[in-house]
């Protein structure tokens, strides 16, 4: 027999991961939009009320993160039980370590995953991590190799969503202040020499051995970063996250000018308050 899972629920990535399962995708219609209902279609999944989900061998869980609890304890509610419950969604560790817990509790294994890149289609496929016990963690490798490319972490859920945010920072985040730059740019007719200097330079997050060079020079950035900030606001431009990023410069004012700063101490100064003398707008 084929392995029968139930999708919650069919948005463009879950849809697209479904379609190419080697397994019976049954999803639940109720209460979903029109476009849901579409996608389903196109992914030929097999449309069934939630007891039907909850008699499933798998869940798979794809929805805004803001849902994340809600659609597990509807799963639940209709009496999911024995069945291995695979949660990938954009939530922080904490959240995912506690909904494995709640699970656990009513006899569900949990793995966490985070899937990262668009979905997949003919030429491509996103990358998949997974953190859980070992043997839940090969079954979900077995069941979902077919539409994502996948990689074991850890045995303990939380390391995949981990993962997960820590890419946002480092891409969503980063292109959200790319598109303040370009905004304020294009305000000052200088966007072409912009574009000509970010493709010159590769993302800092590829080499964080170059971390500690930035936190000996933030003693001279934060205040760039706050006259930046004031330059946005008086362009009509969001000012928050450039004043936000540059109370986490000051965070580094332990390491002013040290060449010889490790990585781990950098890093670990980040966990720390800015010095009191040094608080936004104090400079």
């Amino acid at each position: 027999m084929r392995t029968r899972i139930g999708l919650l629920h069919p948005g463009q990535m879950g849809a697209a991961i479904a379609a190419r399962l080697n397994a019976d995708v049954l999803w639940c219609p109720e209460g979903r939009s029109e476009s849901t209902h579409e996608r389903a279609d196109l992914a030929a999944l097999r449309a069934a009320p939630m007891a039907d989900l909850a008699k499933c061998d798998v869940i798979l869980s794809v929805v805004a993160p803001s849902a994340a609890e809600d659609v597990a304890a509807a799963v639940t509610a209709a009496g999911f039980r024995d069945g291995l419950y695979i949660d990938a969604n954009a939530i922080r560790p904490e959240r995912a370590q506690t909904l494995a817990d709640d699970l656990a509790g009513v006899g569900i294994e949990t793995i966490d995953a985070c899937i990262i890149g668009p979905p997949p289609r003919d030429d491509a496929r996103p990358h998949m991590f997974l953190s859980g016990a070992p043997n839940s963690r090969h079954t979900a490798a077995e069941i979902l190799g077919n539409a994502v490319e996948i990689t074991e972490l850890d045995d303990v859920p939380g390391g995949a969503s981990a993962l997960k945010l820590s890419h946002t920072v480092a891409q969503k985040a980063t292109r959200t202040l790319g598109a303040l730059a370009h905004a304020f740019a294009t305000k000052h007719d200088v966007d072409e020499h912009l574009t000509a200097l970010a493709a010159a330079s590769p993302h800092p997050a590829a080499n964080p051995q170059q971390l500690p060079s930035v936190a000996a020079r933030a003693w001279r950035w934060h205040p760039e970063l706050d006259d930046t900030a004031r330059a946005l606001a008086d362009a009509g431009l969001p000012s928050e996250a450039l004043e936000d990023i540059a109370d986490v410069l000051r965070r580094w004012m332990p390491l002013k000018d040290d060449a010889t700063a490790s990585l781990d101490s950098a890093l670990d100064l980040l966990s720390t308050d800015p010095p009191p003398s040094e608080a936004r707008n104090g400079s």
